[in-house]
């Protein structure tokens, strides 16, 4: 019976090892033909205790210029244009239906004693009218960043026979020191309060000032081109040519003569007092300089809340701007300093309503335009010497 027992037992084990045998054996005919696969042509032979070496390749794809500048301005002639002007202190160019021009075709302003010549929009830049409002001047953004608009502008007294009259500072005459002011030349902005224009061998601080024109952030994108002939590919940044909606900045001149002042005093007169001549008419000289916004500008965010105009940085949430305690240093609100900056609020940078339009020069609430709103677009902010920049929503 023990023996039966023995024997019986020694042949379970053995069938357990044929199995085990059997199954080896399976396994290694199926790795033996998994790597004889991948032997061919992919690995190399070696030897035990011999190390496998290899060495990577490593680059850099490269950079694109993201600070492209690209301004598209008035054409030489419209911008002459928009810059002359003729005084017609006894309507002359109305009476005779725009004869001067050469064509009956064109419209004339009535009752304007200040004259600017309004033109087609084509290079030829024909004349269609006349009028005391210049064609609106426009420069067109089409960068991949903001551009901030330096502005300067005066009169320049003529050489011979200058003007001697007086200007006013407001188009309609309506100020107290303007009642008897003879001509009045001003510039209409974008964003701006319209100003007066002085006579001068320079701008002075009111014909200088900074303006802001945003950039359209989806104009531009990166394609790759391929290589060919075995030359590796190249990426760009270029414009998109199905965007045709960019940012804008325009500025007009104007002007009027004073409808209860003196005409002749436009005039040249002689010891008799009898008119010979007219006198030589300061000319309007422009200057504007584009400037893109630096790559070490960082992007910012701004929101109206109520009265109230929230600046923190671009990864700030509902709860939390970003700048903790730390109060800008400066706030420049469309190339404006505003004066007066709140207190921070839950990580964000404040400033009120009201300290912008000061900024701008008024200085009483009833003085701000209804479109004054609109020509709030941008604000720049420096906050621990870091400068920011954001669109205003």
């Amino acid at each position: 019976m023990y023996g039966k027992n023995i024997i019986f037992k020694e042949d379970k084990n053995m069938k357990n090892i044929k199995k085990l045998v059997a199954l080896g054996l399976t396994t290694v005919m199926v790795l033996g033909s998994t790597v004889a696969v991948f032997a061919e042509g992919e690995t190399a032979e070696n030897t035990s205790g011999t190390a496998a070496e290899v060495s990577g390749t490593a680059a850099v794809n490269g950079y694109v210029n993201k600070n492209v500048y690209s301004v598209k301005l008035p054409t030489a002639a419209k911008m002459a244009n928009a810059m002359s002007y003729k005084v017609d202190p006894q309507g002359l160019v109305a009476e005779t239906n725009g004869a001067e021009y050469g064509s009956s075709g064109i419209t004339v302003g009535e009752n304007e004693g200040v004259l600017f010549k309004n033109t087609s929009d084509d290079a030829a830049a024909t004349v269609t009218g006349v009028s005391g409002a210049s064609d609106i001047l426009t420069v067109t953004n089409k960068s991949s960043r903001p551009l901030d608009l330096a502005v300067e502008v005066y009169l320049k007294a003529a050489t011979s026979e200058p003007f001697a009259g007086t200007f006013s500072t407001t188009s309609d005459f309506s100020a107290n020191t303007d009642k008897t002011a003879n001509l009045y030349i001003g510039l209409s902005a974008t964003g701006e309060q319209d100003r007066a224009l002085k006579v001068g061998t320079a701008a002075d601080a009111s014909g200088k000032f900074t303006n802001n024109i945003l950039a359209n952030a989806d104009a531009y994108k990166v394609t790759y081109t391929a290589g060919t002939g075995g030359a590796a590919g190249t990426y760009s940044y270029a414009l998109d040519s199905a965007v045709t909606d960019f940012p804008v900045y325009e500025f007009q001149l104007v002007g009027a003569i004073n409808p209860d002042g003196d005409s002749t005093k436009f005039a040249k007169k002689d010891n008799d007092g009898k008119i010979v001549g007219t006198m030589g008419m300061p000319t309007v000289e422009l200057k504007f300089t584009p400037t893109i916004l630096a790559d070490t500008v960082k992007d910012g965010i701004a929101v109206w809340d109520g009265e109230t105009l929230y600046l923190g940085k671009a990864d700030a949430t509902d709860s939390d701007g970003g700048f903790g305690t730390s109060k800008p240093t400066s706030v420049i609100v469309n190339g404006k300093n505003v004066q007066t900056i709140g207190n921070n609020d839950s990580g964000y940078a404040t400033v009120t309503y009201e300290s912008v339009w000061k900024a701008y020069g008024y200085s009483k609430l009833e003085d701000v335009p209804q479109n004054f709103d609109a020509g709030l677009t941008a604000v720049k902010w420096v906050v621990d010497s870091v400068t920011y920049f954001a669109e205003m929503h």
